[in-house]
């Protein structure tokens, strides 16, 4: 009977860390499979400033000029080939983009960013 006992508490662990252990996963961006999360780095040849893209797993992420006190959050969506931006204030913005150098150049809109 104790032989049972123990088998049956055994057997009650391996079931929660078979539950518990895929909720305790990181999540944090560098596990995602979409190459285009993660922080992108831009110059602004008409500001003279630096541009900063935040793609995050979640769907969200935000612009960011140098000069700049507040960035622009923003809600995006991506195909093979575009990136369509919502903003907070329901304004959208469309755009064409490729990846290259293994997914660390970024050439979106006419502007080329780096992958921090």
């Amino acid at each position: 009977m104790k032989q049972l006992k123990k088998l049956t508490a055994l057997f009650a662990i391996l079931l929660a860390m078979v539950v518990i252990a895929p909720a305790c996963s990181d999540d944090d961006d560098k596990g995602s499979s979409n190459p285009l999360v993660g922080t992108w780095v831009g110059y602004d040849d008409k500001d003279n400033s630096e541009i900063i893209y935040v793609f995050k797993a979640d769907g969200t992420g935000y612009e960011e000029y140098e000069f700049d006190s507040e960035p622009e959050e923003f809600r995006w969506v991506a195909t093979e080939s575009s990136i369509t931006l919502t903003y907070e204030d329901g304004s959208t913005y469309t755009a064409s983009y490729s990846l290259s150098d293994n997914g660390k150049t970024l050439r979106y809109d006419g502007d080329i960013y780096t992958k921090r």
